[in-house]
């Protein structure tokens, strides 16, 4: 029995907006993501894309466009992706000062002059590849890179963390991500692991009540961490209860990507020890106008905040060398 029948109408109307936008965000916001993206499909010419109008059209990418649309997320490879993970591959561990290149979290050093789009450019290709089609494919629109990261991840801690326990990403559902793994992943180092949107999407719809209980069952206020903690253990026995059929891992050689809805729960991998996994992350929305790599190959892509809070915004740069919206 509900005490705050307001509790059970939000309760309703956010449900109806998940299923509806593939977004856990608060209502409205997810809304105003799906209407742009309406608004980029009705504005789209294959013709001015890179790929042309047969290169979004083959049968290869209608397949994977298929899995993708039933189950949130596909796994992939081609020769054209193996080849350039296997170059990007080579240089890194060719550079001379490779082991100060990474962040504490295993992500890329980058500065204003030296970013990861601008060393490697088969970066670009891969967004210019079968990737790029696919996602052309899928969104009907052309599209925008929000951020693209570089990681080499290993084992730091003794137990999983982070990213590492199960979750999903609170952001627009018009967001895509790609994984694209540049030596062979598995589970000695860490692929990651996913359930299909359908399952994903109910346990979202008993999230609520957790989220609600976990707030009166504590006689202090947890931390941000402790609820994350907690959360993800509640996703961990649903899944492991319900939902352990439908658990997929990434395998495969280097070049293997996942392209993935952020909203589908899922956990990276723990790599064993001495083991490590070498790896692009690439935040993709739809846009209005061709892909800008001009402007990727001159300023980067770098992270500046978890979704664009605008969904016109074409690349992530604030108050820096320019902030460029669409009118």
């Amino acid at each position: 029995m509900w005490k705050n029948p307001h509790d059970f109408l939000r309760q309703g109307i956010w449900i109806r907006s998940v299923e509806k936008h593939k977004s856990c965000l608060s209502v409205p916001l997810p809304s105003r993501y799906t209407a742009f993206h309406r608004h980029c499909q009705k504005t789209y010419n294959a013709q001015n894309d890179y790929f042309g109008e047969s290169g979004s059209k083959n049968q290869e990418t209608q397949s994977l466009k298929s899995e993708f649309d039933h189950k949130g997320f596909v796994i992939s490879r081609a020769i054209s992706t193996e080849d350039l993970a296997n170059s990007m591959f080579r240089k890194i561990t060719s550079f001379q000062n490779s082991s100060v290149m990474w962040n504490a979290d295993g992500s890329f050093i980058e500065t204003e002059k030296s970013h990861a789009y601008g060393i490697f450019p088969e970066i670009e290709l891969i967004l210019k590849g079968i990737c790029g089609q696919l996602l052309s494919t899928i969104y009907q629109s052309h599209f925008k890179v929000f951020f693209v990261r570089l990681y080499k991840q290993e084992r730091r801690f003794a137990e999983p963390e982070g990213s590492q326990i199960w979750h999903h990403d609170t952001c627009p559902g018009t967001c895509i991500k790609i994984l694209f793994f540049l030596n062979d992943v598995g589970p000695d180092n860490g692929g990651t692991e996913l359930i299909p949107w359908n399952p994903t999407l109910q346990v979202l719809k008993k999230e609520w009540s957790f989220n609600k209980n976990i707030k009166s069952d504590t006689t202090k206020p947890l931390t941000k961490e402790e609820i994350r903690i907690r959360r993800a253990e509640w996703y961990s026995s649903h899944i492991d209860r319900y939902y352990s059929h439908y658990k997929e891992q990434v395998t495969g050689l280097p070049g293997t990507f996942l392209l993935f809805r952020p909203e589908v729960l899922h956990r990276g991998g723990f790599p064993k020890k001495d083991h490590c996994r070498f790896m692009l992350m690439f935040s993709i929305y739809p846009s209005d106008v061709p892909t800008p790599y001009d402007h990727y190959r001159r300023y980067g892509i770098p992270k500046r905040s978890a979704f664009p809070k605008d969904p016109k915004q074409i690349w992530p740069v604030e108050n820096e060398i320019e902030n460029r919206v669409v009118k």
